[in-house]
């Protein structure tokens, strides 16, 4: 693949990610204007840091693809939608990790 072609595939990836943190802000943060909410309250209710509370949920994401890239090696095929839908999801569970780790004052 071209570069041209490339950087026109990852600004789709982008432009999905973006929106689907969007919509997922409003799903999530309802009544919090804090966007890391969840990871924070899952952490008080897990009795875990927040950043253990994220990378858990992150896991069920990760499996997902995982199970997803086994079922390719097997000759199944799943749609560009389906591989985005997945990929974007870990993808912005890794921006949501960057930010918390920052929020924590860990990095």
């Amino acid at each position: 693949m071209d570069h041209g072609t490339f950087m026109l595939m990852r600004s789709e990836l982008d432009e999905h990610c973006t929106d689907l943190l969007e919509s997922k802000a409003e799903e999530y943060a309802r009544d919090n204007f804090d966007r890391l909410n969840q990871f924070k309250r899952g952490a008080h209710l897990r009795n875990c840091h927040s950043v253990e509370a994220l990378t858990g949920m992150m896991l069920k994401h990760e499996t997902s693809i995982h199970d997803m890239a086994g079922l390719v090696g097997k000759g199944e095929h799943f749609d560009r939608k389906k591989w985005m839908e997945k990929i974007g999801d870990l993808r912005n569970y890794l921006d949501l990790l960057f930010t918390l780790l920052i929020d924590e004052g860990e990095i």
